[in-house]
This record gives C-alpha cells, sequence and structure tokens, in this order.
C-alpha cells in the first residue's frame, strides 16, 4: 500500500514537472533573419530536451541510491529553464537588432520606422530580470557502519572464550575423576567436549574472519562515496554557475546597448525631422527673408554634423554589439564543454551507485550467515550446558560410590575389630583351658 502510494506521488511529480516547461517550451518564435540564429537555436532545443529527457528518466534511480539527487531535481530543471529562456530572449533580441541594422543599411541614410517599441522593451526587462542564480548541491553521504552492531560482535566473542574456557575447566575436571576412579562412563563424554570444542573454535573463527571482511567492505563503501566524482561534479556545477552569472550580466548590457541605440534612433529620426522643418521654412521665407538665410544655412551644417556624429555613433554601438555576441557565442561554447563533464560526471555516478549496490548486497549476505552462525553457537552453548549437566551428575553419582566404598571399608574395620576381639577371648579360652589340664595332670 505504502509502496503504491510511494509510487503515484513519483508519478505526480513528474508529471507536474512536465507541465510546469510546456509553458515555456513553445512560447518563442524562430528567428527569420539569420539563418545561423536559427540553426544554433534548433540545436539548442535538441540539447535542452535530451537533458530534460535524461533528467526524467533518472530521476527515480536518483530518489533510489543517493536522495540528494532526488531533491536536487528541480533545482536542474528550474536551471535548465532559466538558462533556455535567457538564451531565447537574447537570441531574439539579436535577431530584431540584426533586422534593424539590415533595414538602416538598405535605407543608407533614409528614416527608419522605431524599432523596438516601448511594451516590447518592458516585456524584454521583465524577461531578463526575472533570471535569478541558483545554488549548488549540498553532500549527503550515507553511513552504513554501526556501533551498537560492533558492541554485540564483541561481546558475543567475548562470550565464546569465556565458553571455551569453562570447556577447558570441565574437561580437565573429568580427566582428574576418571583418574581417581579408573571408570570408562566419561569416555565418550570427553570425547563429544572436544569434538565441540573444534567445533566452537571453527565457528569462532567463521564469526572472526566475516567481522573483518564485513568492516573492510565498509572502508571500500565509504571510501567509494567520498571519492572525488561528488567533488569533481560540485567544481562543475559551479563553473556553470559563474558562466551563467557572465552571461546574464553580458545580456544586460545587450539590453542596455539596444536600448541607447534606440534612443540615438530617435534622436536621430527628432534630427531629421527638425533638418525637414527648418528645409521648408528656408524655401517658405527665402524670397521674403533673405538675411537670414545665411544664418539658417549655417544652423543646417551644424544639424548635418550632428547627424553625421550621431550616424558614427551608432556604428560604433553596433560594433560593440557584435563583439558582445561573439563572447555570448564564447561563453556558448564553454557551457557545451561543463554540459558534456557533467553528462560524464553523471555516468561516473551510476557506476559509483551499482558498485554501492553490489557491496550493499554483499553485506546483507554476511549478515544473514552472521545469523547463521550465531544460532548454531546458540545451539552450542544449549548443547554445553546439557554436557555440563551431565558432567554435574556423573560427579554426584561418583561422589556416591565413593561415599558406599568408605562405609564398606568402615564395616570391614568394625568387622575385623569385632572377630579380633573375639578370638582374642577364645585364645585367652583356649589358654586357660590348656593350663587346667597341665596342673591337673
Amino acid at each position: 500500500m505504502a509502496s503504491s502510494a510511494a509510487l503515484s506521488k513519483k508519478q505526480f511529480k513528474r508529471s507536474t514537472t512536465k507541465k510546469s516547461h510546456s509553458w515555456w517550451w513553445d512560447s518563442h518564435n524562430c528567428p527569420k533573419n539569420s539563418k545561423w540564429l536559427a540553426e544554433n537555436l534548433e540545436k539548442m532545443d535538441d540539447r535542452v530536451k535530451h537533458m530534460l529527457k535524461l533528467i526524467e528518466e533518472d530521476a527515480d534511480s536518483f530518489a533510489k541510491k543517493a536522495q540528494m539527487y532526488y531533491q536536487k531535481r528541480p533545482e536542474l530543471i528550474h536551471l535548465v529553464e532559466e538558462f533556455y529562456r535567457m538564451y531565447r530572449a537574447l537570441a531574439e533580441r539579436y535577431d530584431q537588432a540584426s533586422g534593424e541594422l539590415q533595414k538602416n543599411q538598405q535605407s543608407q541614410g533614409s528614416l527608419d520606422q522605431p524599432s523596438p517599441t516601448s511594451s516590447r522593451r518592458h516585456k524584454d526587462e521583465e524577461e531578463s530580470s526575472s533570471l535569478t542564480d541558483s545554488g549548488s548541491d549540498s553532500d549527503s553521504v550515507h553511513d552504513h557502519s554501526s556501533a551498537s552492531d560492533e558492541d554485540g560482535d564483541e561481546a558475543l566473542i567475548r562470550r565464546m572464550a569465556e565458553l571455551e574456557l569453562e570447556l577447558q575447566e570441565t574437561k580437565q575436571k573429568l580427566l582428574l575423576q576418571q583418574e581417581c576412579d579408573n571408570g570408562d562412563n566419561n569416555t565418550d563424554l570427553l570425547q563429544k567436549i572436544t569434538v565441540y570444542e573444534g567445533e566452537l573454535r571453527e565457528a569462532n573463527e567463521q564469526i572472526r574472519m566475516q567481522e573483518e571482511e564485513i568492516a573492510n567492505l565498509k572502508v571500500e563503501l565509504q571510501s567509494c562515496m567520498s571519492s572525488g566524482a561528488e567533488e569533481k561534479l560540485k567544481l562543475a556545477q559551479n563553473d556553470a554557475d559563474t558562466l551563467r552569472n557572465k552571461l546574464n550580466a553580458e545580456k544586460k548590457e545587450v539590453s542596455k546597448l539596444v536600448e541607447r541605440l534606440a534612443m540615438v534612433k530617435t534622436s536621430l529620426q527628432d534630427r531629421d525631422n527638425e533638418v525637414r522643418s527648418l528645409k521648408t521654412a528656408v524655401s517658405d521665407a527665402e524670397e521674403k527673408i533673405f538675411p537670414e538665410k545665411a544664418q539658417i544655412k549655417g544652423e543646417m551644417s551644424k544639424l548635418v554634423e550632428e547627424r553625421n556624429q550621431l550616424g558614427e555613433q551608432l556604428r560604433e554601438l553596433e560594433s560593440h554589439v557584435r563583439l558582445i555576441l561573439e563572447e555570448k557565442a564564447g561563453i556558448e561554447e564553454k557551457l557545451k564543454v561543463e554540459s558534456e563533464k557533467l553528462s560524464v560526471m553523471k555516468d561516473e555516478s551510476n557506476v559509483l551507485r551499482d558498485e554501492i549496490g553490489k557491496r550493499e548486497e554483499k553485506i546483507k549476505e554476511m549478515e544473514k550467515h552472521m545469523k547463521e552462525l550465531h544460532m548454531e553457537q546458540v545451539r552450542l552453548r544449549r548443547r554445553s550446558s546439557e554436557l555440563a549437566e551431565e558432567v554435574e551428575r556423573t560427579r554426584v553419582a561418583a561422589s556416591e560410590v565413593a561415599d558406599q566404598k568408605r562405609e564398606a571399608i568402615r564395616q570391614l574395620c568394625m568387622s575385623l575389630d569385632y572377630y579380633k576381639d573375639g578370638y582374642e577371648r577364645l585364645w585367652n579360652v583356649v589358654a586357660g583351658h590348656k593350663r587346667g589340664v597341665v596342673l591337673a595332670s
């Protein structure tokens, strides 16, 4: 019941994750002004889809093997979404700027329509301000060593040593009793005790060897879990965060430059409108205000010069935008390399996770064998107790036989004393009779 509930909960989380990133996946238009940009965006879409597919497929195994991966899964998906949104917004701005530059080149100095509307700029600013940095992962290492199990094993070993000493003492006592009584009743018992003593020593040796192997496996398990794979993964994620922050800063700078470019174009349009109005005024008042014609021509020349200066500034800004786009391409290449490194780290983590699973299975088998040895030890301990009781009964029986022997000897001595007294009385009677016969003769 609990497993089905957990499975349904995981499926619900997976479905909500897919729905969460479905709204931004198809919310962008494909650029039309740059073939290279369209191809690059298509490749980026494929890579992002592949990354999300890997995350969705491996989420369950992460949750089973290491809880930290399951906890970091939503954060990783959020980072992919932010990276994709940032990349698409920057690509759209680049597409828009390149379209406007092409229009400017085609017009060759003619008036242009204002490229970015206020609503579009507001939307881009909100979109750029929504990018946030995410934190790196936290380490969690599973500790499979238990102090209570080790204390119990030590107590078990001490108890087995005490049982061996008790068996040796019992054996010595039985040997002494056998020498005193010269009986054959305890020979089989001593042989059985010797056999059980050997079995107990073998069981103790097996337990010691199993404990050493379990300790070695625990050390190897801890070394595998605390290896450099997690550190490499952490460093790669930190590098990716640094590159994301740098790309975000470059994006903000591009946004500022685009705004400045729009302001320059607006100012240039205002200047052109002013020049056009001045030309109209000059043509209307040329015949009426001839003395002011020279002054107006001077102002027109100044306005033309200012227009040329603004055009030069516009070209400088466009050159700066191209440099920033080249830097952006370099940063994207670095992000691609870091993504490949993360994939390699992920494969290494999967291998380590499989190795840990095998070690855990082996430890479970060792623990099962330990339980069997413990059951055998309990049986031997019970048999040892039975043998001790049998030895005690034998000792009591031998003591009773010795008491009977002493009682028989005492009675025999008393009989000898009695017969000795009778013999002496009879001897005295015979001697007195002989003396009477001699005197009578």
